[in-house]
């Protein structure tokens, strides 16, 4: 299925330029039609059905006059015009992706086809998290998918902790996040796969991501069931080779059905006493929990001890893991060089 876009605009060079680079990029996704002159633009529009229309306020066209199903929006010349007489405006000088974000957007806010779905296929859920706390999980995380990415997989960073902030390891354009993620998962109005791709943003390393939630409270709002439902949208799109989870500890039926949707669980701890007495209590109770019937999340075990200090730190000696790893400690404040740093240890490459 193709969505129909139009653009109308007095500037032709204008259309000639977006409607050719959109065909040309999005030609499986996108079918673009252009008008410069609003008589011939009308009279098209009482004849074709269209999913998007976009229009110069000048060319006298308003959400209005358009069938229910036709989501619209302003074109603007300005950079910081949200809305338009109570109209979606978008900037029509950006980058061409990004326009075809905020059309992929304008679409799933209107329609509930399903797309995307299916059981997730070949991709790969890596799970990162710390029965300790304070050890760097998220910068560990972070850095493994900047690894994988590095290596020209498909690699998504996942952060679903509750203060989580994928901003502070990436950076990438675009003005969606989380909020508009939650928002149509809770109304389930729109098209939750489309929202999911028009909202997430690429780092230049090659590292896709959501930016966070404005509140905690926003995040709060999804609950154990839609969170899975995301994933499996994620997953289900074949749009990424790996997804790294990262989120917050936890043994509720929620995290475990987290767990096992990973095909690898990461636990970072830093190797003091207090830390790994954390992860020997956490290890004997998903022992104990996997004995009452429990699928075998051990078996899938790796740990990280990451800022591990030699000579000080010690490993957790009641944790039974598939691989161990140790990361120095990094003296830097700055978080996206702790990644690079971070991201080029070899021992990734040994979680299977």
């Amino acid at each position: 299925m193709k969505i129909r876009v139009a653009f109308f605009d007095e500037d032709v060079s204008y259309l000639n330029r977006i409607s050719n680079t959109l065909n040309m990029r999005y030609a499986d996704s996108l079918q673009v039609y252009a008008f410069s002159d609003s008589t011939a633009a009308k009279a098209f529009l009482s004849d074709t059905a269209l999913d998007v229309v976009l229009a110069s306020h000048s060319f006298g066209i308003t959400k209005a006059e358009l069938p229910p199903n036709t989501s619209f929006a302003f074109l603007t010349e300005s950079q910081n015009a949200a809305s338009i007489e109570g109209s979606p405006a978008i900037s029509k000088y950006q980058k061409v992706d990004l326009i075809y974000k905020h059309i992929l957007n304008l679409f799933a806010d209107g329609h509930d086809l399903p797309l995307g779905g299916g059981d997730g296929g070949s991709t790969d859920v890596i799970l990162f998290t710390s029965p300790a706390g304070g050890t760097g999980c998220s910068s560990a995380a972070a850095a493994y998918a900047l690894h994988q990415a590095g290596k020209g997989l498909k690699s998504l960073y996942l952060n679903l902790e509750l203060l989580g902030n994928a901003d502070l390891f990436f950076s990438g354009q675009g003005q969606f996040g989380m909020n508009d993620i939650i928002y149509a998962v809770k109304s389930k109005r729109g098209n939750l796969a489309l929202k999911l791709e028009s909202n997430v943003k690429k780092d230049e390393n090659g590292v896709f991501f959501f930016s966070p939630a404005d509140l905690v409270l926003n995040r709060m709002e999804l609950n154990d069931e839609e969170i899975l439902q995301v994933i499996g949208e994620l997953r289900g799109s074949g749009k990424y080779d790996v997804i790294v989870l990262d989120v917050d500890f936890g043994l509720e039926q929620g995290d475990l059905a987290l767990a096992r949707l990973a095909r690898a669980i990461v636990w970072v701890s830093n190797g003091t006493d207090a830390a790994n007495d954390k992860l020997n209590r956490a290890y004997a109770s998903l022992a104990l929990l996997e004995g009452r019937g429990s699928a075998p999340l051990t078996k899938r075990l790796y740990v990280l001890y990451n800022m591990f200090v030699k000579g000080v730190g010690r490993t957790a000696d009641q944790v039974a893991a598939n691989g161990v790893g140790i990361f120095p400690k990094y003296v830097s404040t700055d978080t996206p060089k702790i990644i690079a740093s971070l991201s080029g240890q070899d021992w990734f490459d040994t979680i299977k």
